[in-house]
C-alpha cells in the first residue's frame, strides 16, 4: 500500500452525511424564544431612557431579533421618534433596532 492510500484510511469519516448540520439547525430552533411583554413600569422606564438618548452616547441594548434575544453595546447615531427606530454603530457597523423590539436599554 502506498503512502497516500495508507494516509487516506485515517481521514475523518462521516457515516451519516449531513447529520451534524441538521443537529445544529434543530438546536437553533430549540433555542428560539417567544417575545416577552413588558410591564407598564418597564415600558415607561424604557421610554424615558429613549427620550434621554443623544447622539454619541454609549449604550447597551437587549432586543428581540427573529426568535432570539440579542445584546449589543454601541454608540447612538440617531433616535427616530417618527418611525420609532434606534440607530447604533456596533463594531463599526450600523444597526437599526425598532422600539417595539427593545427589551432593555442601559446607558453606559
Amino acid at each position: 500500500m502506498n503512502r497516500e492510500d495508507r494516509a487516506r484510511q485515517f481521514l475523518p469519516f462521516d457515516a451519516l452525511k449531513g447529520l451534524q448540520e441538521e443537529l445544529r439547525k434543530r438546536e437553533k430552533t430549540a433555542l428560539r424564544t417567544d417575545r416577552r411583554q413588558l410591564s407598564e413600569e418597564e415600558a415607561e422606564k424604557l421610554s424615558e431612557r429613549l427620550l434621554r438618548l443623544q447622539k454619541g452616547m454609549r449604550i447597551e441594548a437587549c432586543y428581540y431579533d427573529g426568535g432570539y434575544y440579542r445584546t449589543c453595546s454601541g454608540e447612538v447615531l440617531t433616535v427616530d421618534t417618527v418611525h420609532k427606530v434606534l440607530f447604533l454603530t456596533v463594531s463599526g457597523e450600523k444597526l437599526a433596532i425598532l422600539f417595539y423590539d427593545l427589551y432593555r436599554l442601559r446607558i453606559l
